[in-house]
């Protein structure tokens, strides 16, 4: 029995042959190999699709950040001036050329229809010699628009022709200022015709003279004379007005200088004026 419980109990013990064999000690570390080879493989694949796909992050992206909220700082663009930028245009004030009459004034319509003309020297002519040419800038200032024919050394016995050239070209206005006798006297039936072929414009102005020459006084008379048989004939007393004043002229005594003109001037558009009152 003893023999017998013996081989029975070295048929039932377990061996270790095959663990213990040449083969398993050679599988064994190629086993392990293995393994670690597959983690190592398995941990690489995992870090490249971690890489792939990033977690997403809860820090602020800087670029957002720096940029202000559009629904909360956003203001209104502001326009920059450019260099060829055209200002709008202004009204203009009340009573300035070109400016509509006042509706709040009843008489604004009138005041523009019918003394504007003369105010701005529409329809009137000037004819004269070089004294009304030494004047001729400061009535276009005070008179735009008048029409000034003057003509150094002229007499009045060529005014017949110079008018009439200006008719025919359709200068001759309404208003005729005459300036002529600084360079003699005439004979009054020469003035009586002149005078008689403007019978039919609204008004007349002689404007007598002050020259140092000895035919002052005769021309002065006759322009007086003259001008009293004509209805719509006036005379400018420059004569009178200039007494005194020997700084308006040059050394001639007869020519004015700018000073002189300006006055001049003045006293042509005044009379002009206070005539169309």
């Amino acid at each position: 029995m003893k023999n017998i419980r013996t081989s029975f109990t070295q048929i039932n013990r377990p061996t270790t042959q095959e663990n213990t064999s040449p083969i398993g000690s050679l599988l064994k570390p190629l086993l392990l190999v293995l393994s670690a080879s597959l983690l190592i493989l398995s941990m690489g694949c995992s870090n490249s699709a971690e890489a792939s796909h990033p977690a997403s992050s809860t820090e602020p992206n800087p670029s957002v950040e720096s940029s202000p909220d559009p629904e909360t700082t956003a203001t209104a663009p502001t326009r920059q001036p450019t260099a060829n930028s055209t200002p709008q245009p202004t009204a203009q004030p009340s009573g300035q050329p070109g400016s509509e009459p006042d509706q709040g004034n009843p008489n604004a319509a009138k005041d523009t229809n019918e003394a504007g003309d003369i105010a701005e020297g529409k329809g009137i002519t000037a004819i004269g010699d070089s004294v009304i040419l030494d004047a001729a800038p400061y009535l276009d200032k005070l008179l735009p628009g008048i029409v000034v024919d003057g003509k150094v050394g002229r007499q009045m016995t060529e005014a017949q022709d110079t008018i009439n050239s200006l008719a025919e070209d359709g200068k001759l206005g309404d208003l005729v200022i005459i300036e002529l006798g600084t360079n003699g006297s005439f004979n009054k039936k020469v003035l009586r015709s002149l005078l008689d072929s403007l019978k039919d414009v609204d008004q007349i102005f002689l404007v007598n003279t002050r020259v140092p020459r000895q035919w002052q006084d005769t021309v002065n008379s006759d322009l007086t004379k003259v001008a009293e048989e004509f209805s719509n004939a006036s005379v400018i007393d420059w004569y009178s007005a200039s007494k005194g004043k020997d700084d308006f002229f040059s050394k001639d005594g007869v020519h004015l200088n700018r000073e002189g003109a300006e006055f001049y001037a003045d006293l042509l558009a005044q009379s002009i004026q206070g005539e169309g009152a």
